[in-house]
């Protein structure tokens, strides 16, 4: 007889688990919760919840101590029943596994969660649930990030971080490290520190800062071009600074001569910023005029 009565509980339980709807939270948290209206309320066991009315139709549940409790709310026409696991603070290691963080995260298209052993990866096209979701997994123990953005979302962004700080070079990777280029002078300091910073709050990133170095081989120049009218000498207004790219196949001198003349144009070309390039990378240079 009694081996008749632990079956039929050991049943009746795993139904009730079944049918009810589960809701997890921590200690010390609170939820809101959707019942039919005019119900009455049972709670087992009481000591882990403390359940108050928040509306029509709504409940309120502020989870006390550790444990799993049944809620069942009654009305004569409706009945609905909630299986609500409280956490420990101190217990994290199930976090992911939670309904919310697990919709948060894992519900994401191109995105894959490894449950066990808190991995998430994937490729999205989503930069601000990029970001977002990467400074929450940091902040949560343990938790693996390997997610990417989309080639689209990455230029993006690094078209972004250009048209804001237009007078630094930008590389992004699609993991979102930041690299920023500069000669790393005293005087760019203050300027790398301030951009440092803005990065750090706006996408929770530490740029790293590759400093470049000078070489005098190769030159890309900022002239200040003066118009003057065919056969008249004088200068047309307004004067104007617009930048000449060289080709790298074709001699200075020889190449803004074909400009002048094609464009029948006096050029003269004052050096504003002189750059060398090593690397792909843009060096600044002091003033100087060459010509």
């Amino acid at each position: 007889m009694s081996r008749f009565i632990l079956s039929f509980l050991v049943f009746w339980s795993g139904w009730a688990f079944a049918a009810s709807e589960k809701v997890i939270v921590e200690v010390g948290d609170g939820r809101i919760l959707e019942i039919p209206s005019g119900s009455t309320l049972e709670v087992n066991p009481k000591k882990l919840l403390e359940v108050e009315a928040a509306g029509k139709g709504q409940i309120r549940i502020l989870a006390l101590k550790a444990g799993v409790a049944i809620l069942k709310a009654s009305s004569e026409s409706n009945e609905k029943s909630f299986l609500i696991e409280v956490l420990s603070r101190d217990n994290q290691g199930d976090w992911l596994k939670r309904t919310e963080w697990r919709n948060y995260f894992c519900s994401k298209d191109g995105i894959r969660c490894d449950l066990d052993n808190k991995v998430i990866s994937g490729v999205t096209e989503d930069v601000t649930w990029f970001f977002e979701a990467r400074k929450i997994c940091k902040a949560k123990m343990p938790c693996s990030w390997t997610v990417r953005m989309n080639e689209a979302s990455r230029i993006g962004v690094q078209s972004e971080l250009k048209r804001v700080y237009d007078d630094l070079n930008f590389y992004l990777s699609d993991d979102a490290q930041i690299r920023i280029e500069s000669l790393c002078e005293d005087k760019d300091k203050k300027r790398l520190d301030q951009v440092a910073a803005n990065l750090k709050e706006t996408y929770d990133v530490t740029p790293q800062i590759q400093c470049l170095q000078r070489t005098p081989d190769l030159w890309v120049l900022d002239v200040l071009v003066v118009a003057e009218r065919a056969g008249s000498g004088e200068i047309s207004n307004p004067l104007r600074w617009e930048t000449i790219k060289i080709p790298s196949d074709k001699p200075f001198r020889a190449y803004v001569a074909e400009l002048s003349q094609n464009n029948r144009l006096r050029l003269s070309p004052q050096s504003n910023v002189t750059r060398s390039r090593r690397r792909d990378s843009d060096v600044a240079r002091p003033r100087s005029h060459i010509w």
